[in-house]
């Protein structure tokens, strides 16, 4: 189990991510689908701990 904990103390578990899309903007979103095809979104701060967290288990991601 790969874990991030976002700001309202809601942790996830990178290991079930199938994708993540990003979207930049005045509000930055990212779009999570999760392997069993259900989707979430997350908003500003957890954004950026989402991705810090994604690119220290997947260093070599390219955005």
């Amino acid at each position: 189990m790969y874990t991030c904990k976002l700001s309202d103390d809601h942790w996830l578990n990178l290991a079930q991510i199938r994708s993540i899309e990003i979207e930049y903007g005045p509000k930055t979103l990212a779009k999570v689908t999760w392997i069993n095809g259900d989707s979430s979104i997350y908003r500003d701060k957890d954004v950026a701990l989402l991705m810090e967290a994604w690119f220290r288990l997947h260093p070599r991601t390219k955005v």
